[in-house]
């Protein structure tokens, strides 16, 4: 093993350094976690280093109060009343699909079906379908068959009597 101490990674794990060094890791060879260097797009990174090299990297922005805030005012001049107005749509579509899958109802378009639906979501009145119908129903709702799910279900004798 290397003479050097362990390091402990950012989630507590301890690690140790290889033996035998990368010859083409700048990490490697310079064995010092030293600054981010200001052009780190020459540095090629070992596969063992690269989660330590961002782990520094992230340190040194987050110690760094003017940084912060630029990217703070990036972040904030991304969220055009255009972009706001899509995400609040696209929560809503996603929050109603569900709620209506689990009460055994279609979701009101098919795209929703697709983007927001796993089989798991179906149900019917509150209880859980067997695997193969559900798996069965969510396709044919991702499809743009929007029955809801009593229609899929097998007649039982209650409704023949009717």
């Amino acid at each position: 093993m290397s003479d050097l101490p362990p390091l402990v990674t950012g989630d507590g794990e301890v690690s140790l350094l290889p033996d035998s060094p990368d010859p083409r890791c700048s990490f490697c060879i310079s064995l010092a976690a030293l600054l981010w260097p200001v052009d780190a797009s020459s540095m090629r990174l070992c596969l063992f280093h690269v989660r330590l090299a961002r782990q520094l990297q992230c340190c040194g922005w987050n110690q760094d109060t003017a940084h912060q805030a630029h990217a703070g005012r990036a972040r904030a001049a991304t969220f055009t009343t255009a972009y706001q107005r899509m995400a609040g749509q696209a929560s809503f579509a996603a929050c109603s699909a569900r709620w209506r899958a689990v009460q055994g109802l279609p979701p009101l378009h098919a795209e929703d079906a697709r983007r927001y639906l796993r089989p798991e979501h179906l149900h019917h009145l509150g209880l859980p379908l067997p695997s193969a119908l559900r798996t069965r129903i969510l396709a044919a709702w991702q499809a743009g068959d929007l029955r809801a799910v009593p229609s899929w279900l097998p007649p039982t004798s209650a409704d023949a009597v009717r």
